[in-house]
């Protein structure tokens, strides 16, 4: 948890693209899905569960699990569209090579 909470922090700080992310509107869409839960709304578009029900296992060799979340038409304004998504793609990429570099030098 606290290492998707870093990288999603990289995110936010390394993002040059137009389609602005920012860590606060994915922790407030985690608690509206909580809620919803909590509720019983939830449904296989708004857990992290597969059809059995189970939480999947995540592979011990995967460094990091991390969903992003954001609007697909409009982010803050700016419209997502092919060229806006391919930046925010780059600006994914210089976020791990950033986070990735980081972690690697920790002590």
């Amino acid at each position: 948890q606290a290492q998707a909470g870093r990288f999603l922090e990289t995110v936010e700080r390394v993002q040059r693209g137009p389609v602005k992310f920012r860590v606060q509107d994915s922790l407030d869409f985690a608690a509206r899905i909580g809620q919803r839960k909590g509720k019983g709304l939830a449904d296989s578009t708004t857990t992290a569960r597969h059809d059995s029900g189970k939480t999947p296992l995540i592979d011990k060799k995967v460094p990091i699990t991390v969903g992003i979340e954001f609007p697909y038409a409009i982010v803050r304004g700016t419209e997502v569209n092919a060229a806006s998504a391919r930046l925010f793609g780059r600006d994914l990429a210089v976020a791990l090579h950033t986070y990735f570099m980081k972690e690697q030098h920790a002590p």
